[in-house]
């Protein structure tokens, strides 16, 4: 389980808008070990982390903390490339 740091739209499930302190990945969608390591280690073309792996007895209340930072929020596009 993983709690989201720094908010973004995850290019990769069709723009879904996380918030800061929401859950990821959001129910229904499993993201690919590739996928989680751009997100938690900044291996992004934004070189950012935007995932923090916690234990399954601090999993964030998901969407407890929302944020109207959707016009500011990062996309993260696919694996590094330029669009």
């Amino acid at each position: 389980m993983y709690e989201v740091v720094r908010a973004f739209r995850d290019a990769k499930n069709e723009d879904h808008y996380y918030g800061v302190g929401d859950t990821y990945p959001v129910s229904g969608y499993k993201p690919t070990k590739a996928r989680i390591e751009e997100l938690e280690k900044g291996k992004n073309k934004h070189g950012k982390v935007y995932i923090k792996k916690v234990a399954e007895d601090e999993t964030p209340d998901n969407g407890s903390e929302q944020t109207d930072g959707a016009d500011t929020a990062d996309q993260t596009p696919d694996n590094g490339s330029e669009e």
